[in-house]
């Protein structure tokens, strides 16, 4: 077991999108918060009960060419650009262990917006009926190109 406050190590990140799922996004990691890595394998995986899509994005170390196990402190996806009419809309945010462990299940999450009733903590609560959603106010990117949708999970 990690001792508390130590970073896991994370093998592939999964996303379990609603029906607005992110058309474009990255998954980015940092130890610190504040500098941000870009993963830059990306995979697919069959279709889960619940989702209108199942994404499993594989990381990939800074410098490296295959994906590889990576030790991090936060995880976060990054819309580039999501669903035309909704946003962003996700059941679940599971990064997994290289042993296959949901090491996000019950972490402290984050957003850049919530729609009312649908907030960043859902992406962790292992709730099949719960989701995060954009605000509305946010749901398509402004005409700036500024991402309108991150969820972030903490690794603490």
């Amino acid at each position: 077991p990690r001792a508390r406050g130590e970073a896991p190590t994370l093998g592939a990140v999964r996303f379990e999108w609603e029906a607005s799922a992110g058309a474009r996004y990255l998954v980015q990691r940092a130890t610190d918060g504040q500098t941000w890595t870009t993963a830059t394998a990306y995979g697919k995986a069959p279709a889960d009960v619940n989702v209108a899509r199942l994404d499993t994005v594989d990381l990939t170390p800074a410098g490296a060419d295959e994906p590889a196990p990576v030790t991090t402190r936060y995880v976060r996806m990054q819309g580039v650009r999501g669903d035309a009419t909704y946003g962003y809309s996700l059941y679940h945010l599971r990064a997994f262990s290289p042993t296959g462990t949901d090491v996000a299940a019950g972490k402290p999450a984050t957003a850049s917006s919530a729609n009312g009733s649908n907030p960043a903590s859902a992406v962790t609560d292992g709730s099949a009926t719960t989701r995060w959603a954009v605000a509305v106010a946010v749901r398509t990117e402004p005409a700036s190109g500024v991402p309108a949708g991150v969820v972030e999970i903490v690794f603490a």
